[in-house]
């Protein structure tokens, strides 16, 4: 997403959940969380150059998200995980909405904390 404040449109959303291997991807992340994009290749039986494409479609739709796994040697991984809950998709005067339940990451609810707090002095 060019805005990570911005959310993901409902066509983008909807064009995530219609493709088949994007929906394979989030069925494999769902059962094993924080998977590389090899991994995730390796379990859903795709080229790595289409897992990525796909992981980036998830990325920009809101229903996954990258975090950095350290490994034993001291490099590093980025792996993804599903970013949201559930959703729901309404009808009103304007048109159809989409409400994507988030998932909140530590770091997220340690800022939001940290913003509670110093708006309480």
């Amino acid at each position: 997403m060019a805005d990570d404040t911005a959310p993901p449109s409902l066509q983008t959303v909807l064009d995530a959940l219609d493709d088949p291997e994007c929906r394979a991807l989030l069925q494999s992340l769902t059962e094993t969380p924080k998977q590389s994009v090899a991994a995730l290749a390796d379990s859903c039986a795709l080229p790595r150059t289409s897992t990525y494409r796909k992981v980036n479609r998830l990325v920009d739709a809101g229903l996954i998200r990258s975090t950095t796994k350290v490994r034993e040697d001291g490099h590093h991984t980025t792996v993804y995980v599903v970013s949201f809950e559930g959703m729901f998709i309404g009808l009103d005067d304007d048109g159809f909405t989409i409400n994507v339940a988030h998932v909140e990451s530590a770091d997220e609810r340690l800022a939001r904390f940290w913003d509670t707090m110093r708006d309480a002095r």
